[in-house]
């Protein structure tokens, strides 16, 4: 029973740790303005929204899980 507690406590902690662990070579992207061509915002980098930023019509933007 305890190693099985043991076991369960080594996966948990693992988990937490790739959970929480940083991307690596994120690239910190500004954005502006208005988006007018179809775009894709990646989780393997990171927006900021430095002004108000509207998608223009006929433009899709798609923004993957887990963007930041």
């Amino acid at each position: 029973m305890k190693q099985q507690h043991m076991a369960v406590m080594g996966l948990m902690a693992a988990g937490a740790l790739a959970l929480g662990a940083p991307q690596a070579n994120a690239a910190n992207i500004d954005v502006y303005n208005g988006i007018g061509t179809d775009t894709t915002w990646t989780s393997a980098n990171e927006y900021r929204l430095m002004e108000p930023v509207f998608v223009t019509n006929g433009a899709t933007l798609t923004i993957q899980a887990g963007t930041v």
